[in-house]
């Protein structure tokens, strides 16, 4: 009786555990794929990163900056004009992270510590424009606004909800960047 009890304990621990390997497995398989479906950030080692999952180190085209917000970023298209023009030139300097509040439900305004050259024009905007007020001031719409401003360029990409959520949070600082 006591050889039967062995031989049945031996038979049953063998699937058992094959079956708790194979549910491990699975469960290290289901533990990826939610991440992936939240839209969480996945991180991913530097051995692995290709062109697609590294876009923040690539540099953008002659016509585009990004624009970071927190754990937010997005890529502005420059208009062709002087403005942009300088912007460009100055960011070729390096990165440049500058203070940054919300204003009116509408926009984040950003204090640009110099001043690029301007040519303003009255203007309403629309969620994902990006103007230059005052020569020193860079401000990147969520809603809409008439007012003077110097256009700059236009955000690729998002809807006015998208841009919401990132803008209207309280971050007090966005760095501009080529890359």
């Amino acid at each position: 009786m006591l050889s039967i009890l062995i031989m049945l304990n031996g038979c049953a621990g063998g699937p058992a555990h094959q079956s708790s390997e194979t549910g491990t497995e699975q469960q290290a398989e289901s533990t990826e794929a939610p991440a992936a479906e939240t839209g969480e950030t996945e991180i991913i080692p530097e051995e692995e990163k290709t062109e697609e999952t590294d876009m923040k180190t690539e540099i953008l085209s002659e016509n585009e900056i990004r624009i970071t917000v927190g754990t937010g970023s997005f890529i502005v298209k420059l208009d062709e004009n002087s403005s942009a023009a300088a912007l460009r030139e100055l960011l070729a300097e390096g990165d440049r992270t500058i203070s940054a509040s919300n204003y009116g439900g509408f926009e984040k305004v950003c204090a640009l510590g110099t001043t690029l050259p301007s040519n303003d024009v009255q203007t309403t905007t629309s969620a994902g424009d990006v103007m230059l007020y005052s020569g020193n001031q860079i401000v990147i719409f969520y809603g809409a606004n008439s007012w003077a401003y110097t256009r700059l360029g236009r955000v690729e990409g998002l809807s006015a909800e998208d841009l919401e959520s990132i803008l209207s949070g309280p971050e007090t600082e966005i760095t501009l960047s080529l890359k």
